[in-house]
């Protein structure tokens, strides 16, 4: 399956264009002829792998610009999630062109029309779409989203991570049973026991990732307040208010369907924490003492941990080589990864590496990168092992990321892809404000937006392998400069002082000279020097003063000659 084309008619701040995704097709559509025209290009070479099974798309542009509307439409197309009010009123209207079996086909909400140059049928007649597609939904932002997993059929076919955002009847909930980093620690589990169970262990040396010698258990105390407690098992639909919430809001109760994630001994403890968190006749820290003694004991039962030395009564330490054993024993692996999600709501679970540092003392980049990486195996091997086309969306994928992090970061992710997923076809498609990923993707594979609309074909800048400062100014709109806004307001302000002082917040000269010895771009500090001092020495002064002005800039000069030597 291909991602082709996509047409917007109208949605949110994008009225009337169409985006390319892959170099490889030259679309374009008319809506008022509702002509689609489609070329294949016969010279078109696979840049990311020889097979062409790994495409990458990139689309940028200003906040606001409508970089996110694309992603929801896809979205929203491809697993019928519009808006029905919104699509009677004519507010969401638009197609997504693919390629399936090699015939295309059209999603469409019915608003759009279509005639083409190729042969080409509604996708509904091709009834395998979802049987072949998998979409994972990377998005670290704060904000709020309008992709949401859907409980009925939770990830079933598509994955928002890391959120636990779900819509179910009338009701949009959010499951917080789990932090970030608790998250990210059991994905990483998962991850290197994954590469490890299939032989890939060379692959963890490669990308200079540390080695993972305990998993330990704390039970210092509930992570969370039992007002906490109560949140997830709302969340859940375990207690008998959100029972009757689901049921009042036409939805149907998801708690068998929760209990199912969990090994059939689990079933029992996580009822008999239920029933300790709802006993109204015991006070909080009794409450909180039986929670820990009940974690403790299922602990050690599912992990087979005989209690000495190494496991005092504040934690337990589980060596991974023994995790590993335990659960090359299981049916469902995935299973026992869920009980640890689930158990790190209520107790700390660290990682403990070689040398004995622990997984918060890696930097915040290495977490998200290990922690990603796990999401996806975990989710294509859950829930995607039979479906034929993975896409996935990185929403800002560089926050938190060191630039050189950055640089290496799409490098990395084919290099693990090509060796691992060898019969999966992937499309990346990253919603980014890093140049240093830009400058790994060429131009013909980068939708740049302004204000809602597509203006590629206005970018005069060739990506690919590009410096940083050319991707800053021109792939990014930097129009007004790469100088700080507070910086540029100082300069200004030491160009009014030196010319007439009106409206200048410089009060004298000696801040003027501080401020400009501090000015980093080389020809700005040099062009205000020689301001300053023709403008303060005496007559034989400025004689000497040109002269030293002038025999600096000879030197910068010739610096910059043998720099493009």
């Amino acid at each position: 399956m291909e991602l082709v084309y996509l047409w917007i008619d109208k949605y949110k701040n994008i009225e009337k264009q169409g985006f390319c995704f892959s170099p490889k097709y030259k679309c374009s559509y008319d809506p008022d002829k509702k002509e689609l025209n489609i070329e294949e290009k016969e010279n078109y070479i696979p840049l990311f792998s020889e097979e062409d099974d790994i495409k990458v798309t990139a689309i940028v542009g200003k906040n606001g610009s409508g970089k996110s509307s694309i992603q929801e439409y896809i979205y929203k197309l491809l697993y019928n999630n519009s808006n029905k009010s919104d699509d009677k009123n004519n507010k969401n209207s638009g197609c997504l062109i693919l390629k399936i079996d090699n015939e295309y086909c059209y999603l469409s909400n019915g608003k759009v029309k279509i005639k083409c140059n190729k042969k080409i049928q509604p996708c509904k007649e091709k009834n395998n779409i979802k049987e072949n597609i998998y979409s994972i939904f990377i998005d670290f932002t704060i904000l709020k989203n309008e992709i949401l997993n859907d409980i009925d059929n939770y990830k079933k076919n598509y994955a928002l991570e890391p959120t636990r955002l779900f819509k179910t009847g009338t009701q949009t909930t959010k499951i917080e049973s789990v932090s970030m980093e608790s998250y990210l620690k059991v994905k990483t589990l998962l991850f290197y026991y994954y590469l490890q169970t299939n032989n890939y262990k060379k692959i963890i040396e490669e990308l200079n990732f540390p080695k993972i010698e305990n998993i330990i258990f704390k039970y210092n105390s509930i992570k969370r307040t039992l007002e906490g407690l109560k949140n997830i098992f709302f969340g859940l639909n375990y207690s008998d208010e959100s029972q009757k919430n689901e049921k009042n809001s036409g939805g149907e109760n998801n708690q068998n369907s929760f209990i199912e994630q969990f090994p059939e001994e689990v079933k029992k403890f996580i009822n008999e924490i239920y029933e300790i968190y709802n006993n109204t006749k015991k006070e909080k820290n009794e409450k909180e003492e039986e929670i820990l003694k009940k974690i403790k004991e299922i602990i050690n039962e599912q992990f087979s941990i005989n209690t000495n030395k190494k496991n005092t009564n504040k934690e337990t330490k589980l060596s991974y080589d023994s995790f590993c054993k335990i659960l090359n024993k299981q049916n469902d692996q995935q299973k026992i990864f869920n009980l640890l999600e689930f158990l790190h709501t209520f107790i700390d679970i660290d990682i403990e590496f070689e040398n004995q540092f622990k997984f918060n003392s890696l930097s915040t980049g290495q977490q998200i990168i290990i922690g990603y990486l796990g999401i996806i195996f975990a989710d294509i091997n859950y829930f995607a092992k039979d479906k034929d086309t993975i896409l996935i969306f990185f929403d800002e994928v560089e926050t938190g990321f060191h630039p050189s992090m950055q640089k290496n970061f799409l490098k990395l992710l084919l290099d693990v892809f090509q060796k691992i997923f060898k019969n999966k076809k992937f499309h990346f498609i990253f919603l980014t404000h890093s140049p240093f990923i830009l400058s790994d993707i060429p131009k013909e594979n980068i939708i740049f937006l302004k204000d809602g609309k597509n203006v590629s074909d206005e970018i005069d800048i060739h990506t690919f392998g590009a410096n940083i400062h050319t991707l800053l100014s021109h792939a990014f709109f930097m129009e007004d400069g790469l100088i700080g806004e507070f910086a540029k307001e100082k300069i200004n302000d030491v160009i009014k002082f030196l010319n007439d002082g009106e409206n200048s917040k410089i009060k004298n000269k000696e801040e003027a000279k501080y401020i400009i010895n501090m000015i980093g771009e080389p020809f700005i500090q040099f062009k205000l020097l020689e301001k300053y001092e023709l403008k303060y020495s005496n007559s034989k002064s400025k004689i000497d003063t040109r002269i030293k002005i002038l025999e600096e800039e000879i030197k910068r000069l010739k610096n910059v000659k043998n720099k493009n030597k």
